[in-house]
């Protein structure tokens, strides 16, 4: 309701731009494939892209996602650097 948004706002002090503009934020970048045109990876590295193009100081985690479809080995892959694939 709009008296919890409020009390929110009034908590983190929302119209003060430094808490907003100063914070350094962590991301966390977490699609699925685009099927037929971009790997979870891909969409992953395009949308940190431009997140970095607009807030540099921010730290952006790349977690690419899959639905046990296509590029599931791909996105398991990217978490697991380590593993050795046969």
């Amino acid at each position: 309701d709009s008296n919890t948004i409020d009390s929110i706002a009034v908590y983190c002090d929302i119209d003060d731009p430094a808490i907003i503009d100063g914070m350094r934020r962590r991301i966390v970048i977490s699609p699925d494939s685009f099927k037929g045109t971009l790997s979870a990876r891909d969409a992953a590295l395009a949308l940190a892209v431009g997140w970095q193009a607009e807030r540099p100081d921010d730290e952006v985690l790349l977690v690419p996602q899959a639905d046990g479809g296509e590029g599931t080995l791909d996105a398991i892959a990217q978490a697991s650097p380590a593993t050795e694939w046969r």
